[in-house]
């Protein structure tokens, strides 16, 4: 399962320098609901799924969560236009 979320899962408002997105903590205010249910749907995906090789010859399920920075395609209005 890939799990596509968002890098405002993490953001505060406040600047963030020098820090992996896995080294913040999960906001206990979020600027937007949209950031607060990614943010506990990966919680709770990453849990639910194989965590050990014993998982995976069980037939649980393989996981990665990815937070890609902007998805670009042809209805995009904003980077698309300028990337053409």
């Amino acid at each position: 399962m890939v799990y596509s979320f968002s890098l405002s899962t993490r953001f505060t408002g406040e600047d963030v320098e020098g820090v992996r997105e896995e080294e913040l903590p999960i906001p206990k205010t979020f600027l937007a609901l949209y950031a607060e249910t990614k943010a506990y749907a990966k919680v709770k995906i990453l849990a639910a799924c194989a965590k050990t090789k014993h998982d995976i010859d069980n037939n649980k399920t393989m996981k990665i969560a990815v937070a890609p920075h902007q998805v670009y395609g042809p209805h995009d209005l904003l980077f698309f236009p300028n990337l053409l």
